[in-house]
């Protein structure tokens, strides 16, 4: 049974990463002790297995009595034989059941407020007593019990201890009172046709409602769920089974759900020779879980019940490498997330790339276990998507020179997905450890992002390349594509309104408004890796990109440069330039290309003619990446070439988002071309010229 179907223990609060219990044993798990001192563990769902070899046999006697602390105690009380001595024995065990300390009394009542102390009750002196985890044992206060009332049959306290309950079998009423004095004692349920005269039960619940019940010889067994206020405030009436059972004993204990809204229940039923188990909802008494259990060796018709919260080891995920794939790089470095890519002490969760219809390897994993073990150690893990490593036998680990449970190279038992492009934001492994052939034992859970693409990464050509991780990002947005699909959903993130974000949200800028040329040249940014370490690029680093972020997913493109065609032309001008044919030349800086003199508003955002305050830059016109279709064009609006791809019968132009059918649809972008008016080693004097005809040419087609 994989521990996903045990109910988790009100110690984890529906953590799926929290240590779960003892070694071997599910935290949720039921734990009864019979009147001989043995111990029995059953999960859930009815599988029994062993106890412990430190799960102790206490001392026989009569009818014992069980209490659990979240924290992983449990306390045991062992009424005396009738020929024994007269005191009770009360056994503290931590929750690999060793002994922290024994007190003698004569316990009554045994109970906790779930998270810090348990709490006993003698019925002959009146005294409660509150035992804490380290066997700390107070007198709280005497609670004399009217000499009418006979012992009580059970005794319990709510969770924020301000009221403690009793009931009595032989008076068929229930009383409460407050623990810490002397007020607050009434009557909480009087005798009105609820109570039986046999086998009155009681339990506090987390949410301070109280569940009371009775079983009669003959009759049906029933409990009620009360409010504070008691026969005022009954909340449901829960008739279990449809059938009388003879000299039932009816025990309940705490709920374990982690909504608090169930609680378990277990009967003895005499004339089937077996007991009977169920978790019930509390707000309807609807069954979830049940099962029934011939006793064997083990006294179930005089046992008690708890509910395995325990922490004898303490377990998590050291960490987890993978192989199989490809590491990619952190953007804009030579630097790769390699090593461990799952690491919590140093926050690390790495991305990793792999091909589909591949198989995930964990390289190595590391599982942490503080605490005694004895015996093997085996692995697994799984996730939502029915991927497992070593399911269901899981695969032995050994004890690496730093003390955790290491495996290593272990295939996943299914491949990814074929032919499947998609990105995991959050890949996650619920790892689980089997402890001395134990049942498995969740410890906790690895996360990483993990880029699922078509092609094969640890072969030519990207074995050898560098894969940077917001490319792989732009390959795998739209999980679950095909190539077509890929490549489509890849240009979307490209597409105007000119908004290319990194993998971590930074805007990436064609030619950044406020820079100059040599300002958006330095650093390298004529390359992907430039681009990405700068935040700015120019064409050939956004054509490579896009080309990059394709190829992934095995989809193969033309890169293009387009360049004027006229005779002695040296470049174009991208729209929009006005008053063009009425002030021409345009002066630039020689050596970078630049407009002079700087313009006003910052380098390129438009051009001011010193003689005439015309602007020549239209800024509402041919945005590029970074602008996210603000008014900001790019500070570069006249080019030598341009440099974009070919896919199908489409170019596509990564830098301003832009589809073109052919040459002469890329021209209707452009202002006209240029021609060398003059040239001195500081200025260039450049004529603009209107095209006549299609006058730009490509040097590669679709």
């Amino acid at each position: 049974m994989c521990p996903s179907e045990y109910p988790v223990g009100a110690g984890v609060v529906g953590d799926p990463s929290s240590s779960p219990g003892l070694p071997g044993i599910p935290e949720g798990s039921l734990v009864f002790v019979d009147i001989n001192g043995a111990f029995m563990f059953t999960t859930p769902g009815g599988i029994e297995f062993p106890a412990p070899s430190s799960a102790p046999s206490v001392v026989s006697g009569q009818q014992p009595m069980l209490a659990a602390l979240d924290t992983g105690q449990y306390l045991v009380v062992q009424q005396p034989p009738a020929s024994g001595p007269a005191t009770a024995v009360a056994t503290l065990f931590d929750g690999g059941f060793n002994v922290i300390g024994t007190q003698e009394l004569l316990a009554h009542g045994v109970g906790s407020d779930f998270s810090n102390n348990f709490y006993l009750w003698e019925y002959d002196s009146g005294d409660l007593y509150q035992l804490s985890p380290s066997n700390d044992l107070e007198d709280l206060r005497s609670v004399p019990v009217p000499g009418s009332f006979s012992a009580p049959a059970n005794f319990a306290i709510n969770p924020d201890v301000s009221k403690i309950y009793f009931s009595f079998a032989g008076a068929h009423r229930a009383y409460q009172c407050s623990p810490s004095g002397t007020d607050g004692e009434e009557d909480f349920w009087l005798d009105d046709g609820h109570f039986g005269p046999a086998n009155s039960g009681l339990i506090a619940l987390r949410n301070g409602d109280v569940l009371i019940s009775w079983t009669l010889t003959g009759v049906t067994p029933k409990t009620w769920r009360v409010g504070p206020t008691g026969s005022e405030d009954v909340k449901n009436a829960y008739p279990e089974g449809d059938v009388p059972f003879s000299d039932s004993n009816y025990l309940i204990s705490q709920c374990v759900a982690t909504d608090d809204d169930s609680f378990w229940w277990s009967w003895w039923d005499a004339s089937a020779s077996a007991v009977r188990v169920e978790r019930k909802r509390l707000s309807d008494g609807v069954v979830l879980q049940a099962f029934a259990k011939t006793p064997g060796a083990f006294a179930w018709e005089t046992a008690t019940m708890a509910v395995a919260s325990a922490q004898a080891v303490t377990t998590s995920v050291a960490y987890v490498a993978f192989s199989g794939g490809k590491n990619l790089n952190v953007d804009g470095s030579n630097a790769v997330y390699g090593g461990y890519h799952w690491l919590p002490p140093a926050g690390r969760a790495y991305p990793y790339l792999i091909q589909s219809g591949v198989k995930l390897t964990v390289a190595a994993a590391g599982i942490k276990i503080d605490g005694s073990v004895s015996g093997s150690v085996m692995v697994r893990a799984g996730n939502a998507d029915g991927m497992t490593i070593a399911y269901p036998d899981g695969v032995e680990a050994f004890v690496a020179a730093t003390g955790e449970y290491r495996i290593e190279n272990v295939d996943a038992d299914v491949a990814f997905p074929s032919g499947t492009a998609k990105f995991y934001d959050t890949f996650q492994l619920r790892w689980e450890v089997s402890i001395d052939s134990g049942p498995w034992i969740q410890v906790g859970v690895s996360s990483n992002p993990v880029y699922v693409i078509l092609a094969n990464p640890t072969t030519s050509p990207l074995s050898g390349t560098q894969i940077f991780r917001t490319v792989a990002h732009l390959a795998c947005q739209l999980s679950g594509s095909t190539a077509a699909t890929a490549a489509a959903d890849t240009w979307s993130r490209f597409a105007a309104p000119n908004n290319v974000v990194t993998w971590d949200g930074r805007h990436l800028f064609y030619y950044q408004p406020g820079y100059d040329f040599v300002q958006n040249t330095d650093g390298g940014i004529v390359t992907v890796s430039g681009l990405l370490r700068m935040g700015r690029g120019q064409c050939g680093a956004w054509a490579t990109m896009l080309q990059s972020a394709w190829a992934l997913n095995s989809i193969n493109c033309t890169y293009v440069t387009a360049s004027c065609s006229v005779t002695g032309s040296v470049g174009f001008w991208v729209k929009e330039w006005l008053y063009t044919s009425a002030v021409s030349p345009f002066w630039f800086q020689g050596p970078a290309a630049d407009m002079i003199p700087t313009p006003a508003a910052g380098p390129f955002s438009h051009y001011d003619n010193p003689s005439n305050p015309l602007y020549f830059l239209n800024a509402a016109s041919s945005k590029g990446q970074g602008t996210q279709g603000a008014s900001d064009a790019p500070s570069e609006k006249w080019f030598n070439n341009h440099q974009f791809l070919c896919l199908g019968e489409t170019y596509y132009d990564p830098s301003y988002g832009i589809q073109y059918s052919g040459a002469a649809d890329f021209q209707s972008y452009l202002s006209g071309y240029s021609t060398v008016n003059s040239m001195t080693p500081d200025n260039l004097l450049l004529d603009w010229h209107a095209f006549s005809g299609t006058q730009i040419g490509f040097d590669q087609t679709c």
